[in-house]
């Protein structure tokens, strides 16, 4: 069952956006990376309501799989594979 929290302001916004959380039973930690201003802007314009993702972190969260799966298929052709592993 889906649990959302009180809408909350977003304190890195410096507009009135507002963000409602929902937990899907499954938490999800908060990561910090850096990124170079010019991949940022590469990644912005796959984002919104032109590009393919709702937001940075489902593209991100998208590139992710993708590159661990591409990961995946490599090591299996290499026989690096044990398939033991969840996935």
């Amino acid at each position: 069952m889906a649990r959302a929290t009180p809408i909350e302001r977003d304190p890195g916004r410096r507009s009135g956006n507002y963000t409602i959380q929902v937990f899907l039973g499954e938490y999800m930690p908060k990561i910090s990376v850096e990124v170079p201003a010019e991949l940022l802007a590469d990644l912005d314009a796959h984002v919104g309501t032109e590009g393919k993702f709702v937001n940075r972190s489902e593209a991100i969260r998208a590139s992710i799989r993708k590159t661990l799966d591409q990961l995946d298929e490599i090591d299996e052709r290499q026989g690096r594979l044990d398939g033991g592993e969840d996935e």
